[in-house]
């Protein structure tokens, strides 16, 4: 690479250290999709910055911009932002390695990070930030210029992250065997370097040397030295299928402690996954940067958000990075006591009485996240019991036996009958209509749970879920333009859902019901009937009138006005108050 034409200064992303990628993945997704029929504006472009990142600064969104100029994947023009044919290649394959040749065609010093990593084995930051300036013959004015770059390298997968510094990947070690005549250059660069010169302060510590001529910087030169001559050792992969059970246990990573060489929950990786699902970048980042921080999640917002669907997404994106294999679904109910969250004994088919593991025990020995659907209908302190002590990271030993009368205990370790692995996740839903519900939950529960906000899309995006459902392949004609436009009418931002908030999962359901009902007229009041009515139940006197004032405007002129007496009736029959 020519240095003439490269940048010095690499730039970071919002969203946090570890997730320039996901960011990157999450701009360029909305230049490809703008939310209308004209390409996404720059001022569009910089909202949502503000909005999902909190970025207001102007530099710093049009830093941004630049970003995924420079990059290659996006190109504005005046005020308008477009996807270049790299920047669709990209979204098509999200390879990793197309972002590195980018970043390495536009930036001095990113194989040279990568070729020092593997160097020093565990690399931290201070010594990549020396060695890099040295290497690339560049005094930068920010001390982050090797962070930065050390960032982008995670993110793509090519370096893990622990608190003893950072490591290659075996996809970085292979990366660098694809480029080993470059790399074999910069091996020799790093080898010629005058460690004493970068590092004088080593000179300055003579109470830390062992004899007149044990200078550790030259011990430190050596070492650089001896480590870049030497070839890379080999990472192995963890094997698609163990030789058996107890050699997986072994060996699994799911059993570390504290993995502290995983990567972070990728956001990407749930975005990927989110397919119809219209959730903001933002929310997605708060739980996976939960998730992450070791917190179990608790998505708390109105029914027919799609939290269950999140929590589904997020689990199968945690299988596929090894936090786990999976997630079980529970759904809470009023009934619930520690013999289905922890277990009891049971009665089992010789009469015998025999410990039954709950859901979170079944949860633990299939080594999968546990999802618990609206936890507000049960009585959750009664229901977790001595799971309270647990989700603080402690053991606890329960009042039942196993079958060899050795008590049952729970807790982090393999001496405990069902191991909790660091990387174990409770993902709760819960309702927020029940404002009582919500409150009455315990101080000592609340602060085990990371909170996150799940609300119904914005108004924009709430109304093309419904286009879409409307016109979405099916084995039924598509929805009528006439009943789409009353649809559209009763859900945009500041009709119905300013009165009550309500997910697109329910005028979706609705849009379903119409099509396979052959798009009659009549059909728009049955779908009111029997989805909509009972999630307006509740409502006070004056947003009850108001609801009703939509509905029959929304209705006349379409079905006859016999067709919306008979639906008045029902309405009266919820609120009786308004007759």
């Amino acid at each position: 690479m020519n240095d003439a034409t490269r940048r010095a200064s690499i730039w970071p992303l919002p969203g946090g250290v570890l997730h320039y990628v996901d960011t990157l993945a999450a701009l360029v997704e909305a230049v490809a999709r703008p939310p209308g029929p004209e390409p996404l504006t720059v001022d569009e472009f910089y909202d949502l910055l503000a909005q999902a990142y909190g970025v207001t600064g102007l530099k710093m969104r049009a830093t941004y911009l630049k970003v995924l100029e420079v990059l290659g994947l996006a190109q504005a023009e005046g005020d308008q932002i477009t996807l270049t044919a790299a920047g669709q290649a990209w979204l098509a394959e999200r390879s990793p390695a197309q972002i590195f040749e980018a970043l390495d065609g536009a930036f001095i010093g990113v194989l040279e990070t990568l070729v020092l990593i593997e160097i020093l084995g565990l690399a931290q930051g201070p010594e990549v930030h020396h060695l890099l300036g040295a290497l690339c013959d560049i005094e930068w004015r920010s001390s982050k210029q090797g962070d930065f770059r050390r960032n982008w390298l995670v993110g793509l997968g090519y370096v893990s992250r622990s608190p003893e510094g950072d490591r290659l990947t075996p996809a970085g070690l292979a990366l660098l065997d694809a480029r080993q005549t470059e790399a074999d250059e910069i091996r020799a660069r790093v080898a010629a370097l005058d460690l004493p010169e970068i590092y004088p302060e080593l000179e300055d510590e003579g109470e830390a040397w062992e004899g007149p001529d044990e200078d550790p910087a030259e011990d430190l030169a050596e070492e650089l030295a001896e480590r870049a001559a030497a070839p890379a050792e080999a990472v192995d992969e963890v094997p698609s299928e163990a030789p058996n059970e107890a050699q997986a246990a072994a060996e699994d990573p799911l059993h570390d402690d504290v993995p502290w060489d995983r990567p972070t929950l990728s956001v990407e990786a749930v975005m990927t996954r989110l397919g119809p699902l219209a959730m903001p970048y933002a929310v997605v980042a708060q739980i996976c940067a939960a998730v992450s921080a070791g917190q179990h999640v608790l998505l708390v917002g109105p029914p027919g958000t799609g939290k269950t669907s999140l929590a589904a997404r997020v689990a199968e994106a945690a299988a596929t990075a090894r936090w786990c294999r999976g997630g079980i679904t529970a759904t809470a109910s009023a009934d619930w006591t520690t013999y289905e969250v922890i277990g009891g004994y049971a009665l089992g088919r010789d009469q015998a009485l025999r410990f039954r593991p709950g859901v979170c025990l079944q949860a633990l020995a299939e080594d999968q996240w546990l999802i618990i659907d609206e936890l507000n209908r049960a009585d959750v302190d009664r229901a977790f019991g001595e799971l309270m002590t647990v989700l603080s990271g402690k053991g606890v030993r329960t009042p039942f036996e196993g079958p060899d009368g050795a008590p049952i205990t729970i807790g982090p370790g393999p001496d405990f009958t069902y191991p909790v692995p660091w990387t174990f996740r409770i993902l709760a839903t819960m309702n927020t209509w029940d404002k009582t519900t919500l409150f009455r939950l315990s101080y000592a529960l609340q602060r085990r749970f990371a909170v996150v906000y799940v609300d119904p899309p914005a108004g924009a995006i709430y109304v093309e879920l419904l286009k879409q459902a409307a016109v979405a392949p099916e084995r039924v004609p598509a929805l009528p333009s006439d009943l789409l436009a009353a649809m559209v009418a009763l859900f945009s931002e500041g009709s119905l859902l300013s009165i009550r908030a309500v997910g697109p999962a329910v005028p979706l359901d609705m849009i379903a019901y119409m099509r396979h009902r052959g798009g009659e007229a009549v059909a728009l009041v049955e779908a009111i009937q029997m989805y909509l009515l009972p999630q307006l139940e509740g409502l006070a006197q004056a947003p009850a009138e108001r609801a009703w004032g939509l509905l029959a405007r929304t209705l006349d002129g379409r079905v006859s006005p016999g067709t919306v007496a008979d639906l008045r009736a029902r309405y009266d029959a919820l609120y009786p108050h308004l007759r």
